[in-house]
C-alpha cells in the first residue's frame, strides 16, 4: 500500500528525491503540503503537484459533543471535510488528516471516531498534542504514549486497511522520540509526521539529527512529513525573512505543511495591507505592500495581480496563500533538478541564504547519520 523509492540523495546534506506510491497515488519529493481550506479550485496555479491537508483540532468537549451524537456538531465537521476535500488539486493528490488534541482524555470512542473521520484520507495519522512541551508533564507525556498504542491497535483492527503516518511531536524529550520511533518501528510503519509546534525546523536539529540517526540504524527509507512549521522570525531590521521552511527540505523533511498555531508575537507591526510572497530566486517572504506588489510579480504566477492587490484583505490573504503554495511547489521541482548536479551550491547561490547559518545545520544533520548512539547522544 506505500511503497518508496530513494530516487538520488544529496551527499553532504538530506535533499532528497524519492518516488512515493499510497493507494493508487503516486507522487515526488520534496513537495509542498497546502491547507485544503485555503486553496480554491476556481484559480489555477501553475503547478499542481501538492499533498492535501485537513487539520482539525478537538477540545475535550468538542470530542464529548461528536462522539454523544450531538447533530449539529458532526455536520458542521463534515461540511468543513467535504468542502476541503471539493478543494484537491486533482485525483492523483495524496489527502492527509492531521488531528490535533488540546486534552490527554481521550476515550476509547474518541478514538474510534478520530479513526473513522480519517477513513477517506489515505493514511490513519495518529493524533498530536498542540504544544505538547508547553502543557504536558511527565504523566501527560505517559498518557500520550497510551493514546497513540491504542490508536495503532484500532487503525490496524480496522476493516478498512491502508498505511499508518507516525505522529512524532518534535518538542518530546530525545528519550521520548526515541521511545515513539521504536514503537512504529515495531508496527512496520515507514511514514512519519513531525509536529514543529510552531516553530522552525532548524531550531529542533537536533532532534531531526536524532530522527535520521535512527532510521539510518534501522535501515528505513522513509517519508517524513511536516506541520506547523514556521517560516522564520521576522525583523524589524528587515522586510525580508530567510524562507527557513523551504529550505528544511535539505534536512530530509519530504513534505512541508502550514503552521496552523498562529505566529509568535516578535513584536513586529506589520499593517494589514502588507503582504508575505515567497521570492524562489532569494529564499525571501518580502514583506510588500499593494503598491510595491507589482514590481516584484514573477512572470511564472497564475494567481491574477488583481486579487493579491484586492481591497478585500480576505481576498488578499486567500491570494497569498495560493501564491506561495505556487512558487514553492515550482521550487520543489527547481531541487530535484539541482540534486543531479549540487543541490547545496545551488541552496547557497540563493540570496538569503549565502551568508546564513543554516547552512552549516544542514551538512551537520548529515554528518551525524551515521554516527554511533552514544556518541550522538553526546552531540545533543
Amino acid at each position: 500500500m506505500l511503497k518508496i523509492e530513494v530516487v538520488r540523495e544529496d551527499e553532504k546534506t538530506f535533499y532528497s528525491h524519492k518516488k512515493v506510491k499510497i493507494r493508487g497515488k503516486s507522487f515526488k519529493t520534496p513537495i509542498k503540503a497546502i491547507n485544503l481550506r485555503y486553496f480554491k479550485s476556481d484559480i489555477k496555479l501553475n503547478w499542481e503537484e501538492y499533498v492535501g491537508e485537513v487539520y482539525k483540532t478537538f477540545t475535550k468537549e468538542k470530542l464529548i459533543e461528536l462522539v454523544s451524537g450531538k447533530v449539529e456538531s458532526r455536520d458542521r465537521l463534515n461540511k468543513d471535510i467535504k468542502r476541503a476535500l471539493h478543494n484537491v488539486p486533482s485525483k492523483s493528490t495524496p489527502i492527509i488528516f492531521v488531528p490535533a488534541l488540546k486534552t490527554f482524555e481521550v476515550t476509547d470512542s474518541e478514538l474510534d471516531f478520530i479513526r473513522d473521520t480519517e477513513s477517506v484520507f489515505d493514511f490513519y495519522v495518529p493524533p498530536t498534542v498542540e504544544r505538547v512541551h508547553k502543557v504536558a508533564t511527565v504523566k501527560d507525556i505517559e498518557r500520550y504514549f497510551s493514546i497513540v498504542e491504542s490508536f495503532l491497535e484500532k487503525a490496524e483492527g480496522s476493516k478498512q486497511r491502508k498505511p499508518i503516518m507516525g505522529l512524532i511531536p518534535i518538542t518530546l524529550p530525545p528519550v521520548k522520540i526515541s521511545e515513539l520511533l521504536d514503537l512504529y518501528f515495531e508496527h512496520g510503519i515507514k511514514a512519519f509526521c513531525l509536529d514543529f509546534a510552531g516553530r522552525t525546523p532548524f531550531t529542533h536539529y537536533q532532534q531531526i539529527s536524532q530522527i535520521q540517526n535512527l532510521l539510518h540504524q534501522k535501515d528505513v527509507d522513509a517519508f517524513i512529513y511536516s506541520v506547523n512549521v514556521n517560516i522564520g522570525k521576522p525583523s524589524k531590521k528587515s522586510s525580508e525573512i530567510l524562507a527557513q521552511d523551504v529550505l528544511s527540505f535539505g534536512l530530509g523533511l519530504d513534505a512541508i505543511a502550514d503552521n496552523h498555531l498562529g505566529t509568535r508575537d516578535y513584536g513586529v507591526e506589520e499593517k494589514i495591507s502588507d503582504l508575505r510572497l515567497f521570492n524562489k530566486d532569494d529564499y525571501a517572504y518580502q514583506k510588500v505592500g499593494l503598491k510595491e506588489v507589482e514590481e516584484i510579480y514573477p512572470e511564472d504566477t497564475a494567481v491574477p495581480l488583481k486579487t493579491l492587490t484586492s481591497q478585500s484583505k480576505k481576498k488578499r490573504m486567500a491570494a497569498q496563500k495560493l501564491f506561495n503554495y505556487e512558487q514553492i511547489g515550482i521550487e520543489t521541482e527547481r531541487v530535484r533538478i539541482a540534486l543531479e548536479e549540487d543541490v547545496l551550491k545551488y541552496v547557497s547561490n540563493k540570496r538569503l541564504v549565502a551568508n546564513s547559518s543554516k547552512l552549516k545545520i544542514l551538512t551537520k544533520v548529515k554528518q551525524l547519520k551515521s554516527v554511533d548512539l552514544i556518541s550522538f547522544l553526546k552531540s545533543l
